[in-house]
């Protein structure tokens, strides 16, 4: 980002100002310029939370604000330098969101029905299950072929107790109703 004031609003967003600033939609937002992009037309605005070490980033399209209500220049100059990356923990983020990333692609069925999927996800909240092409393989022990009705319930292996097999059929006809597909 270019770490200097827009041309068009003058010293209003030099990095470091304390600023107030009335939007298009009528809010009043206050926070200390971090940065100011002519080229995107970005100001991002850095506020106090309730918790004295964090801060929250606030980015604001400059056409979205109305008017400055008030701009006070830092103190003493700003370095246009950004702080320090903690690269453990940016990591450990970046593997975190990969990670979730997967686990909703992996739960959202390919060339489905929205009913299949919506009774996907109904599963998924109470069972492990996951998709098999267009089979529903629950537990692991058992499948829901199309068009995912009661006669499409099948065990996944021989050994698959009754048990098993009964619970998912009575889930499986209780989501049916809940969802109005009988």
């Amino acid at each position: 980002m270019n770490m200097v004031a827009s041309t068009d609003r003058g010293s209003a967003y030099s990095v470091g100002s304390s600023v107030r600033l009335e939007t298009t939609l009528g809010e009043t937002v206050e926070g200390e310029v971090f940065a100011c992009d002519d080229a995107t037309e970005l100001v991002v605005l850095k506020q106090s939370t309730s918790s004295s070490k964090l801060v929250s980033l606030r980015v604001l399209k400059a056409t979205c604000i109305e008017k400055v209500l008030y701009s006070v220049p830092p103190r003493e100059a700003v370095e246009d330098k950004l702080p320090p990356i903690d690269e453990r923990r940016s990591l450990e983020r970046r593997f975190k969101a990969v990670a979730a990333a997967q686990e909703r692609s992996e739960r959202q069925g390919v060339g489905v029905s929205k009913e299949g999927q919506q009774l996907f996800d109904c599963f998924y909240k109470t069972m492990p299950c996951k998709w098999q092409g267009k089979t529903i393989l629950v537990l692991g022990e058992v499948k829901i072929k199309e068009p995912y009705d009661m006669s499409c319930v099948n065990k996944a292996h021989p050994d698959v107790p009754s048990v098993v097999l009964d619970r998912v059929v009575k889930m499986l006809k209780a989501e049916r109703e809940r969802l109005a597909m009988d």
